[in-house]
């Protein structure tokens, strides 16, 4: 795995709503355990730290919130792995969710996950209560 490598929601709109941000690949060279520098440039922009090699980090306000993204960072793992061998025994592609729509479900997770009759929260252009 490069560190070029960049994890992306392929088949499930759950993903970038319960994660509401894109995890961060650490790469393997770096040692986090040692040196925590390093945590400081990305920590703020994920809320899962894949790295390389060793294991998974996830984040949230809760031990709850911190699990469920546990939890569907690897159902989405799973997901994409059993696409790519469906895809490769019928000789297709997988298809993927358009980038954009992804950044959309980020950028407004929190208004879906958790919604609000407080209009700050709702999507723009979203009139109706969340």
């Amino acid at each position: 795995m490069s560190t070029a490598w960049r994890f992306r929601a392929r088949s499930s709109m759950e993903f970038p709503y319960v994660m509401a941000m894109p995890p961060h690949v650490v790469p393997s060279h770096l040692d986090v355990e040692t040196d925590v520098g390093p945590i400081a440039d990305f920590i703020g922009h994920t809320n899962a730290i894949i790295m390389e090699h060793h294991g998974v980090t996830t984040l949230g306000r809760s031990l709850s919130e911190s699990y469920h993204r546990l939890n569907t960072l690897t159902s989405e793992v799973r997901r994409n792995i059993l696409a790519e061998r469906l895809a490769a025994i019928r000789g297709t592609e997988v298809h993927a969710l358009a980038q954009d729509s992804v950044d959309w479900m980020y950028q407004y997770a929190e208004s879906v996950i958790y919604p609000s009759r407080d209009a700050t929260r709702r999507p723009e252009g979203g009139a109706r209560l969340a």
